[in-house]
């Protein structure tokens, strides 16, 4: 699941499920076939949904990129040997030279800023040929 909290209002207004208060614990159900998709038990005042691990982990695309961010922002040769010797397990990312190498963190982490251009039309002063003073003094 991409987000932390489910909205009720939300999951009614779609017309697809149904959420069912129960004295002990919340359904949603499929409106057309009253199959339960999900349910929740109250823990401190709270309910809290009961989702297998792989649901979300199947849920989620496992591109290049995402396995780079996961993975420290390795090489991509990197990858390709950790997962040829199975140090990263369920990973089916398509190590292809078609993903952009550098993922956006990548690029802005490579990013730097230009040294800002000297003025050449300053005028060179001599020795008291320019002076400032403070007339006001201290505000």
């Amino acid at each position: 699941m991409s987000k932390d909290l489910l909205s009720v209002l939300q999951i009614n207004k779609g017309g697809k499920f149904q959420v069912v208060f129960d004295g002990s614990k919340i359904q949603v159900t499929r409106k057309n076939s009253k199959q339960v998709v999900m349910t929740a038990d109250p823990v401190d005042g709270i309910y809290w949904l009961r989702t297998p691990q792989r649901s979300t982990n199947a849920a989620t695309h496992n591109g290049a990129i995402d396995l780079r961010t996961r993975m420290g922002h390795a090489s991509l040769d990197a990858l390709r040997k950790m997962m040829a010797t199975g140090m990263i397990k369920e990973a089916n990312a398509p190590l292809s030279s078609t993903e952009p190498s550098v993922c956006r963190g990548c690029q802005h982490g490579k990013m730097f800023q230009k040294p800002f251009p000297t003025n050449r039309d300053k005028c060179h002063y001599g020795v008291f040929e320019l002076l400032q003073f403070d007339i006001c003094g201290p505000i």
